[in-house]
């Protein structure tokens, strides 16, 4: 075991080396806010418990649509609120593409 005045020193040349050269920014490729959702709906809890965006390399499935709303999914979320019944086969396999 080294001793600690022989750490200490090779402790900080290591971060020395590995510290970014320039100082970074917010890029929008790095930030994990709701611009990157575009426009999809939020239909759950987050990783921290609160209705929020993120996009994660750890926790991929975010609590978002698949797909933004458009003209061929209105009229299928329409008829998805009411009975499902009275949906055809062709419509409930879309509603499950759809959400999920």
């Amino acid at each position: 075991m080294l001793s600690r005045n022989l750490t200490l020193p090779r402790l900080a040349v290591r971060t020395l080396k590995t510290s970014a050269p320039v100082a970074s920014g917010h890029h929008i490729e790095h930030w994990w806010g709701p611009e990157k959702a575009a426009g999809r709906e939020l239909v759950g809890f987050g990783v921290s418990g609160d209705n929020v965006y993120t996009d994660r390399l750890d926790y991929w499935y975010p609590a978002i649509r698949f797909r933004k709303e458009d003209d061929i999914i209105a009229p299928i979320r329409k008829k998805e609120l009411g009975d499902w019944k009275n949906l055809t086969l062709e419509d409930k396999k879309l509603c499950e593409l759809i959400d999920f």
